[in-house]
């Protein structure tokens, strides 16, 4: 699911990395990598799998089959159904519409922090509840936020996609004239698609902290409207994220503290048991 996550906004706006496309024209397009190919079937597959899985996975009240099946399917079988099947029948072949049907799996975005949350708790097992969970939550918190800016990231290119000047096809405003979008007006359709990537991810995360060096800045009106939008969103964004951080480095409740107390006489106990001798 992480790879599922991360690699499928990007394929929808680099179908190159596997497949040969034109750069703007990506209608037809020919399987040219097999790898990522591979890859992506197999991670259909995967999914699959844990659609089958979840028909028995026991929680809450849920406890037997019947229940289970009932609240997975008036939950995120259909979703999960549409974002995998297609592209599973289809496999390499598919064209991005089908591919596209992927981002249902979105819904699932709070996984993300799986591997985080794994290895976290590892890490920091000598340390009582409170404060694991404080340090997962805020690790969590950023990993949220560079996922937000990588999608966020993938859009913004799909938007300096769209209007190129040099193309006898570009439409041209009233008075004869016209913007080409901010891609082909840095001539960043000149680098390879990691520059392009990495350019876009640290132009969002400008523009969504609100540093605005001015360095760059968009060209047309469809982009104008986006950073319009992302400005707007960046506040609220970031007063949740203020509000996260002071929770999480906030002073502990009296219940909190007697159970970090209570914890660490729990673990210091458990070195008493391993360091006495057996028998």
């Amino acid at each position: 699911m992480f790879y599922a996550l991360i690699m499928t906004p990007y394929v929808l706006v680099f179908p190159q990395i596997y497949r040969t496309c034109d750069f703007v024209d990506t209608s037809n397009c020919q399987l040219e990598n097999p790898h990522f190919a591979n890859l992506d079937m197999t991670v259909d597959v995967i999914c699959t799998i844990d659609i089958v899985i979840k028909f028995f996975k026991v929680s809450g009240e849920n406890r037997n089959f019947w229940s289970i099946s009932r609240s997975y399917m008036s939950s995120t079988l259909l979703v999960d159904l549409i974002a995998t099947l297609p592209g599973l029948f289809k496999g390499p072949s598919a064209d991005l519409s089908i591919y596209s049907l992927k981002l249902f799996r979105l819904v699932h975005f709070q996984r993300l922090n799986g591997p985080l949350v794994y290895f976290m708790t590892w890490a920091l097992s000598n340390q009582s509840k409170n404060e694991r969970a404080d340090k997962i939550s805020f690790f969590s918190l950023l990993l949220y936020v560079f996922y937000l800016v990588h999608c966020l990231a993938c859009i913004w290119i799909s938007v300096g996609m769209q209007t190129n000047c040099d193309d006898e096809t570009a439409k041209v405003n009233e008075y004869g004239l016209c913007n080409s979008s901010w891609i082909y007006a840095n001539d960043f359709d000149k680098d390879d698609l990691l520059t392009l990537y990495a350019f876009a991810f640290y132009y969002i995360f400008e523009v969504i902290t609100t540093v605005g060096y001015g360095d760059y800045c968009g060209t047309t009106t469809n982009e104008h409207v986006y950073l319009l939008f992302l400005e707007f969103c960046s506040i609220s964004l970031f007063a949740m994220l203020m509000g996260s951080v002071s929770s999480i480095a906030g002073s502990d409740t009296i219940d909190e503290m007697i159970e970090n107390k209570y914890d660490a006489l729990y673990m210091w106990i458990k070195k008493i048991e391993k360091s006495a001798p057996i028998g």
